[in-house]
């Protein structure tokens, strides 16, 4: 196939968010496309390269017995439960990465208890301060996270939402002065420094003041409501017809936010921003009332620490061994101990998730081989459902959400749906609870339009 009929785009110039080269290449080249955080398109070249690694890869496998399996996209939240890394446990945030407030961008029962459990059989715990944040981001008030990624690159993507930042909005802190370049895409939560990149330091409380212009410009996040409407007739997003009434409801000092203003839109006027080297196409002053403001917090993506291991994947213990039979793979004490590299965390899961897999599959010498269940099987049996009070004419439908038994009852009259009641569900408030929300009004159209698609003629 000629070079001009692939599917994909091809260009000379280096993607200013690539920092590997061989990303470089792959992106420039057409090979494939991003189209969210560490997930792309494989267009045809890199999709024949992966099948031949594969091949490769399966080949060897099935020389050793091994077995591929295929997981599905969603997985259940009980599988993060025992990652044991602390993006969501505030008072370890508050011990190692030294914040006092942090929250999490999405992993919220990573709540560290890998780290408590290897800490209580002497491990030697490593790497604690190494975290990938904070990117500033508005909290949701129903989950304790953020909404997603606000600040990106300098158009619309959807690595990280409308990147609402480029628009006629700053951040400010108590003082009501800036504390850095608001229109950054930050490297995994750190910023250019002299030559190095550190972490973000933000100010505790910051706040994100726009105006008229920025809100009619496009969502801050792509879950939001036009113009933030919703958001800010719910009051998380403030309102006021001058700056200083604006200063006043959110807290922060009048003066030195009008100043602010007043010397960032002078800033915008020249086309240079002497502060911190916003890009002159993205200096956009605050001049159209009203004016809004939102706070922001320090979001982070994950966290790196925990007990070290060796390159067998064992777990090493504090006095320099190893401690027996104990293994370990990927985030949960990553190698990484600083910084670190795009997609690292996913190659060093695939790598010490097989070497610690195989390792632990070895018979040991030092302990029983004869089983230690009893004759017990080797699982946990489904929950047993609840006796459901049926009205006259339902029926009974159970299912498996992500955080349990979902069971509904359905009403029929002459064939026909004529009600649907969800009787029981655990699912994550904010989350999956919207979504049992509408489950019953979705039954409904479902069984409408394939009435309507399969209806015989």
């Amino acid at each position: 196939m000629k070079l001009d009929k692939l599917v994909g785009e091809r260009f000379k110039e280096k993607p200013s968010d690539c920092v590997v080269e061989s990303h470089a290449l792959m992106m420039r080249g057409g090979y494939m496309k991003d189209v969210a955080k560490g997930i792309y398109s494989q267009f045809t070249p890199l999709k024949r390269i992966c099948q031949k690694i594969e091949a490769i890869i399966r080949e060897e496998m099935d020389a050793i017995d091994g077995q591929e399996v295929l997981f599905p996209v969603a997985l259940p939240a009980s599988l993060w439960d025992e990652s044991g890394r602390y993006e969501s446990n505030p008072d370890m945030f508050r011990n190692f990465a030294i914040m006092q407030h942090a929250y999490s961008k999405g992993a919220r029962f990573n709540t560290g208890d890998g780290i408590v459990m290897a800490d209580d059989v002497q491990a030697n715990i490593v790497n604690m301060g190494n975290n990938n944040g904070p990117d500033p981001n508005v909290i949701n008030p129903e989950t304790g996270i953020s909404f997603g990624y606000m600040v990106a690159r300098s158009k619309d993507s959807a690595w990280a939402g409308p990147a609402f930042t480029r628009h006629n909005v700053i951040m400010v802190d108590q003082d009501g002065k800036r504390f850095w370049n608001e229109a950054q895409k930050t490297r995994h939560g750190r910023v250019p420094f002299h030559g190095d990149y550190v972490h973000l330091m933000m100010p505790d409380p910051a706040y994100m003041v726009f105006d008229e212009n920025a809100r009619l410009a496009s969502k801050i996040y792509g879950s939001w409501s036009e113009g933030s409407e919703k958001e800010i007739a719910a009051g998380l997003v403030k309102k006021a017809d001058t700056l200083e009434e604006l200063a006043k409801i959110i807290g922060v000092d009048a003066k030195g936010l009008a100043d602010q203003v007043a010397q960032y839109n002078k800033f915008c006027e020249a086309g240079v921003d002497p502060q911190f080297n916003r890009p002159k196409a993205m200096l956009k002053p605050l001049s159209k009332a009203p004016y809004y403001a939102v706070q922001v917090q320090p979001t982070f993506t994950n966290t790196l620490g925990g007990p070290e291991r060796n390159q067998n994947a064992e777990i090493m213990s504090r006095n320099g061994g190893t401690i027996p039979h104990l293994y370990g793979a990927g985030e949960l004490g990553s190698i990484w101990s600083h910084k670190y590299s795009g997609s690292g965390n996913i190659s060093e899961s695939l790598v010490f998730g097989r070497l610690a897999g195989a390792n632990a599959a070895v018979v040991k010498s030092d302990v029983s081989q004869e089983s230690v269940l009893g004759g017990k099987p080797g699982f946990r049996p489904d929950e047993t459902a609840p006796l459901y009070q049926l009205q006259p004419g339902e029926k009974l439908g159970i299912g498996r959400g992500m955080g349990g038994v979902i069971a509904i009852a359905v009403k029929t009259d002459g064939g026909k749906i004529v009600s649907i009641r969800v009787l029981n569900q655990h699912e994550t408030p904010g989350i999956g609870g919207k979504a049992i929300a509408t489950l019953p009004n979705e039954v409904w159209y479902c069984r409408f339009y394939l009435c309507m698609r399969f209806r015989p003629l």
